[in-house]
């Protein structure tokens, strides 16, 4: 399934139907599945079934989330279609017959979830098609034979720890599961029933609900490993529980733990826990192991080690202890050099496991302790050094010497200038607008000039990366920066100068982000004669399907890019390209304005007359059609018109069309220059009359 969903979702279709079509007979089409019985299914067509209605559900969940844009190649093939690339109503269509069979694909899958024995076919099951086949018969006997678990467990542990935070798959599922591999312990992997029934209660902990009074006993027998799993559990989703989630687990701990055997490994595994080390007290954590402490006390009497009095052997011990606790810890080198530069105090060793924790709690995802324990380690610091700034000033120096030293500055001065500047101003609340004026100029620069868009045939939007001599750095290394600033003023001054702009491109007052330090960025932006922000601004539209909003967008370009068709000398043709064109063609039709999407048509480098034809045929059209007969400039669709209005008995409009047709810049024997005059006179005509409708 990881290979099949890597290729556009055309191609999936086209291919899984294909592999119905080789392996069922008589239900081999998708649409027939809704009265389809699995029960006498051989193994090889199981797997077909489950394949094709497996990938169904994936796709309709995929198209409700964000997805990175497939990468296709700019290098066009001569005479040959990418297969890579679908249009939008190719993928419309196929979406929209997967949506009206998904409940029949839940359906059959959970019939699935009884299914006996699995056989995926290979490369060498099938025989190759020739002209001279008439009969095919493939070899399903060299099929593969495919594991329980692995046809039904797949990122089992994973999909029910995300549930532990998301409650959403409901809980006698995951009991029916349970049983399951309770009931056939040989097929599951080793250690997967007790990693389910762990993940089971804890679901049921969380929800404040009753729990299998028979886990701790498991856990036991488990021993260290089943318990390091019930930890690595709990504190993998800790950040996202809230305070009542919290209690509940605390009850659970001090519950388990009066089962026999099993505090020896539970109180130690709390103890070196942070997370759940802060849930239980001291004195809490004494009762449920009230030995703990007397062997840790009796071990360091028996020690050796205990009668010592050098110091050296003393501070190695120490050392030895400090690294012992985990080896897995890892220092970062920056930070350990410096701390290498201190002297050999407590302090430092402290500082030592706070940061060693840190990092082990950074990689587990755990932030909230992550981060006390960074500022603990800072406080200790900051005590040691007697002052606040921990960083090794002298590194910091050199970096700026050496930024400095660069044959050109203006990487270091024209942006992070004025950031610092503005940061500086805000923090002392002094009102400086020419420093807060030209960090936002240097930012609209960046975001205006440092990128353009292509558009393919498909209309999908390719960045282009370009470089200018004004433009201080692409936006590509602009989020780079962005990315790296950890300086909360700073950070606090982009999120609003980044939110200004997105209102000020969006205008739609019940919609605006909300931001700080609003009065720090000028209410207006130099920069609205912009192509690209409106085109940007029109497509977000179109792909929330507000088409009116999208045809305003579309026009708002065109209007600026040729100065309100005063300066026509060829702009409009890089932003009204065909791409374009069919968005708004596409839009006139979800408004039911078609008379304006068959004038569009026209547009078009090579003119579309199948939509065009089947656009003026449209009869619950909500625009005046012979309105727009004075737009047309294409002989053949002045014929259409005239004979589709003779045949209706529509005299009135027939006549005007007729009068139209008569024109003599409308002759098809007329020269080029002729032609393309009278083409542009009319697109002017009909793009003032959409604006008329759609701007005014």
């Amino acid at each position: 399934m990881e290979e099949i969903v890597r290729l556009p979702l055309h191609m999936q279709d086209a291919l899984l139907v294909a592999l119905l079509h080789e392996t069922l007979e008589d239900m081999s089409s998708p649409t027939t599945h809704g009265t389809l019985d699995t029960g006498p299914l051989l193994p090889y067509q199981l797997f077909s079934v489950a394949l094709y209605h497996r990938y169904a559900l994936r796709a309709l969940v995929q198209t409700k989330l964000p997805a990175k844009p497939i990468k296709v190649s700019n290098v066009p093939i001569p005479g040959q279609q990418d297969p890579t690339q679908e249009s939008r109503e190719v993928q419309e269509g196929i979406l929209s017959v997967l949506e009206r069979g998904g409940e029949v694909s839940v359906r059959i899958l959970e019939q699935l979830l009884g299914a006996g024995e699995v056989r995926a076919p290979v490369l060498a099951t099938f025989t190759v098609h020739t002209h001279q086949s008439s009969v095919i018969s493939h070899n399903w006997d060299r099929c593969k034979s495919v594991a329980d678990e692995q046809f039904k467990c797949q990122d089992l542990v994973k999909v029910l720890s995300d549930d532990n935070v998301a409650f959403e798959i409901p809980s006698y599922l995951r009991k029916n599961l349970e049983l399951e591999l309770e009931a056939k312990p040989e097929k599951a992997p080793q250690g997967l029933l007790l990693q389910v029934q762990t993940l089971n209660t804890i679901r049921n902990v969380l929800e404040g609900e009753l729990w299998n009074s028979s886990y701790p006993i498991s856990l036991s027998q488990a021993g260290k490993p089943g318990v390091q799993f019930l930890i690595q559990a709990l504190v993998a989703k800790f950040s996202k529980l809230n305070s009542t989630h919290k209690e509940r687990i605390r009850m659970f701990l001090l519950t388990v733990n009066l089962a026999s055997n099993i505090r020896e490994v539970l109180v130690p595994a709390i103890k070196v826990c942070p997370p759940l080390k802060a849930l239980i007290s001291q004195q809490e954590l004494l009762t449920m192991w009230p030995q703990y402490e007397e062997s840790r006390v009796s071990l360091i009497k028996k020690s050796p080690e205990a009668s010592m009095t050098d110091p050296n052997n003393l501070n190695d011990i120490i050392w030895d202890l400090i690294h012992s606790y985990n080896p897995e810890w890892e220092m970062p080198i920056p930070i350990y050099n410096t701390l290498m530069k201190l002297p050999q105090t407590p302090q430092r060793e402290l500082v030592f496991l706070y940061i060693a924790k840190a990092v082990e709690l950074t990689q587990a995802k755990v932030y909230s302790v992550m981060s006390e324990l960074t500022n603990e380690a800072r406080q200790c610091l900051s005590a040691h050094s007697g002052r606040d700034g921990i960083a090794p000033w002298t590194g910091v120096n050199n970096c700026l010497l050496g930024g400095v030293s660069l044959p050109s500055h203006l990487y270091l001065l024209a942006l992070v200038k004025p950031l610092a500047a503005t940061a500086h101003a805000l923090r002392e609340k002094h009102t400086n607008k020419g420093v807060w004026y030209d960090l936002w100029d240097v930012v609209v620069g960046i975001l205006v000039n440092s990128m353009q868009h292509k558009r393919s045939s498909s209309g999908q939007s390719t960045p282009i990366e370009r470089h200018h001599d004004s433009v201080v750095m692409s936006r590509s290394a602009f989020l780079d920066f962005l990315e790296n600033i950890r300086e909360p003023s700073c950070l606090s001054i982009i999120i609003s100068l980044l939110g200004h702009v997105l209102n000020i491109l969006t205008q739609e007052p019940n919609s605006e982000v909300h931001i700080d330090h609003l009065a720090m960025w000028p209410l207006l932006t130099s920069t609205a004669l912009c192509t690209s922000w409106h085109l940007s601004k029109a497509d977000l539209a179109y792909m929330s399907d507000q088409y009116y909003s999208a045809l305003a967008g579309y026009l708002t370009a065109v209007f600026v890019a040729t100065d309100f068709l005063r300066n026509d000398t060829g702009v409009d043709q890089s932003v009204l390209n065909d791409s374009i064109i069919r968005r708004m063609v596409r839009c006139c039709m979800n408004l039911n304005c078609y008379t304006q999407a068959a004038i569009l048509c026209q547009f078009l480098e090579s003119i579309d007359y199948s939509t065009a034809l089947r656009c003026l045929q449209e009869r619950n059209s909500v625009d005046a059609m012979d309105a727009y007969y004075s737009c047309l400039w294409d002989v053949s669709l002045i014929e259409f018109i005239i004979n589709m209005h003779q045949k209706r008995g529509e005299i009135q409009r027939r006549d005007k069309a007729l009068t139209m047709m008569g024109l003599l810049e409308v002759n098809s024997n007329n020269n080029d220059e002729i032609q393309r005059e009278a083409a542009k006179v009319r697109k002017h005509r009909f793009l003032r009359a959409m604006a008329k409708q759609y701007l005014c």
